[in-house]
Order: structure tokens, then C-alpha cells, then sequence
């Protein structure tokens, strides 16, 4: 499944990669794509969605380059990249 990918992804980046300079942003972002998967796996689709839109929004109000943004652009580019293609393929 995808989102299982979008999950992996994140866990490197929060990991190996520090592209996200702090925990706490990677386990609030990691707790959105697990509650994303799991109504993904019900068949709630619409809730899906929602979380998802809630991960890009966490997402887009911690990347930036002032103090107190912890997603660098790599990591901000990869997540959104790959969280909008999965919202448009639902």
C-alpha cells in the first residue's frame, strides 16, 4: 500500500536523514499517516482523506526557512509530492 511507503519514507527522513530537525514534529506527523492507514485499511476513504489533508497541513505550517520550522525542503518536497499523489489517486 502506498501509505505504507509515505510511513517509510518519513521514518527516514525523521531518521537516517534528519530532515526533520525535531521528534516531536516526526511523531506528530508519523501518529497522521497511522490514523491514515488504519481508516484507509476500514474503507473509510473520506476520513482517509481527511487525515491525509491534515498531514499536508502540519506539513506546510513546519517547513519553511524562518526559526521554529523544523521540515527542510527536501524533506517538505518528498512528503507532499508523494501524500498529493496519493489523495488524487482516492
Amino acid at each position: 500500500m502506498a501509505l505504507r511507503l509515505l510511513r517509510g519514507d518519513l521514518a527516514e527522513i525523521c531518521g537516517t536523514l534528519l530532515w526533520v530537525t525535531q521528534q516531536g514534529v516526526c511523531n506528530s506527523l508519523q501518529v497522521k499517516l497511522i490514523q491514515a492507514a488504519r481508516s484507509f485499511d476500514r474503507g473509510h476513504q473520506d476520513v482517509t482523506r481527511g487525515q491525509l489533508e491534515a498531514f499536508l497541513a502540519e506539513l506546510d505550517a513546519q517547513h519553511g526557512a524562518q526559526p521554529g520550522k523544523h521540515v527542510s525542503d527536501n524533506a517538505y518536497w518528498l512528503l507532499r509530492v508523494n501524500a498529493e499523489y496519493l489523495l488524487s489517486r482516492m
